[in-house]
């Protein structure tokens, strides 16, 4: 069989760091390790929310990467709201409360005039550069993957202008995308985003979703195509050289940014209640939290006697993020509290699962992210405002890691969830189109 070759259409690439880059990184080391060539279009400057210089190294020696110019509007948006030329724009400032006219008016260009997202002006660097790699080594399949969905619409107008196949990767909802709710958009936006949208499923010749829940809203656009989830997972290669630490406090830890619409606050009130009416826990516990917290939340928790237990570790690279999650009791996974939050399936938990250690969700009951903490028998869900079911638990859990009592869970079925057999499934959908 004729080594197939596969562009991957991305904006999430090293050094950019989160669980988009790390979807494409190990799609492309078992690829290239299924027998296929593996190629990236990306862009070439550095200008993401968060960086990870270490996941450099972990792009596959065997994978070509182009990296192209592109135009984003941050630089213009830095300038007019008075933020430095190198300061950070989180993926969702959108759903960040403004006081100024100048930011307002900036998010409201974003969310009417920017199409589908403020990467559009990458598309006419990676549509050229794309033909001329597509022609030039005969490539035989484009996957994009997004958000942000302008990776769709540049495959779009490569596949159009090659007659390439291509594969639609969602990582998430387009206009159901979670920090969408509540916005107000114009009707005219609103139109030309759907319309982008059902564009993009009518064209791809397979489209994925990452989670079930994804699927499912995509698929109530009513666009017929063929649909499958392939979803996140995890990697055993990236746990073999964490070193197992024997710890002297009860660790309960949260990794990942904390937006405002993530604000665990049964959570806090649950510890604050559980430091002040037991002296034991108060003096054998620690929160620890890895990533980037809304000042507001800060301020509030600042404020309480847990505070004294809390350990912000701010930033850390991925192999940091593993080794805490790894050597902690309980992690914390929270899910957006949003209209959609039922379908939201957050690919950190698929390490957490792992980690081999416990699992507070805290979200919907019903929701994707549930079922699959039951599927796998590794923790239990707490809705929102069940404050009692949270401190429940942790106390719970205190009381048995006190006993000596606490282990880690083997969970068979998470063995479905690795990268490799993740990847696998890809394949099985490549094949299908030749």
């Amino acid at each position: 069989m004729k080594m197939k070759k596969i562009l991957f259409v991305v904006y999430n690439f090293p050094p950019a760091a989160g669980a988009a880059t790390q979807r494409i990184l190990k799609f492309l080391k078992y690829l290239n390790k299924f027998g296929y060539k593996t190629f990236v279009l990306t862009v070439d400057k550095v200008d993401y929310p968060d960086l990870d210089f270490t996941l450099i190294e972990k792009i596959p020696s065997e994978t070509e990467v182009i990296r192209t110019k592109f135009w984003t509007p941050f630089g213009i948006y830095r300038k007019i709201t008075g933020r430095k030329s190198d300061e950070k724009i989180p993926v969702a400032f959108i759903k960040d409360n403004h006081s100024s006219i100048a930011e307002r008016i900036s998010v409201f260009i974003r969310l009417n005039i920017f199409l589908p997202d403020a990467k559009i002006g990458w598309f006419p660097y990676a549509v050229k550069v794309g033909k001329r790699l597509i022609e030039k080594e005969k490539i035989n399949l484009v996957i994009s993957s997004g958000p942000p969905h302008t990776t769709h619409l540049i495959a779009k107008s490569l596949k159009r202008k090659t007659d390439i196949k291509w594969i639609a990767d969602f990582r998430d909802p387009w206009t159901d995308i979670d920090y969408y709710s509540g916005m107000k958009r114009t009707k005219l936006a609103e139109y030309i985003d759907q319309y982008l949208e059902k564009s993009v499923l009518q064209s791809a010749d397979y489209v994925i979703a990452a989670s079930e829940g994804y699927l499912k809203i995509i698929k109530s656009k009513g666009v017929k195509n063929k649909y499958e989830v392939i979803t996140n997972g995890f990697d055993p290669d990236d746990f073999q050289n964490i070193e197992y630490k024997v710890l002297n406090k009860f660790l309960v830890t949260y990794t990942g940014n904390m937006p405002s619409t993530r604000n665990p606050e049964n959570l806090w009130n649950a510890l604050e209640e559980l430091v002040i009416e037991n002296p034991s826990f108060s003096e054998n516990f620690e929160f620890h939290f890895a990533g980037v917290m809304d000042e507001e939340i800060r301020n509030k928790i600042t404020q309480m006697k847990f505070y004294s237990n809390f350990i912000d570790h701010g930033y850390l690279n991925h192999n940091e993020v593993l080794d805490l999650t790894f050597n902690s009791h309980v992690l914390i996974m929270i899910v957006n509290r949003v209209e959609t939050s039922k379908e939201i399936l957050p690919g950190k938990i698929f390490e957490y699962i792992a980690s081999g250690n416990f699992v507070i969700v805290i979200g919907p009951e019903d929701g994707v992210s549930a079922s699959l903490i039951k599927y796998v028998n590794q923790g239990i869900t707490a809705d929102y405002d069940d404050k009692e079911k949270i401190k429940k638990t942790i106390l719970e859990l205190f009381e048995k890691w006190k006993r000596k009592d606490l282990h880690k869970i083997f969970s068979p079925q998470k063995n479905e969830f690795t990268r490799e057999e993740i990847t696998r499934k890809l394949t099985e959908i490549i094949e299908s189109l030749f």
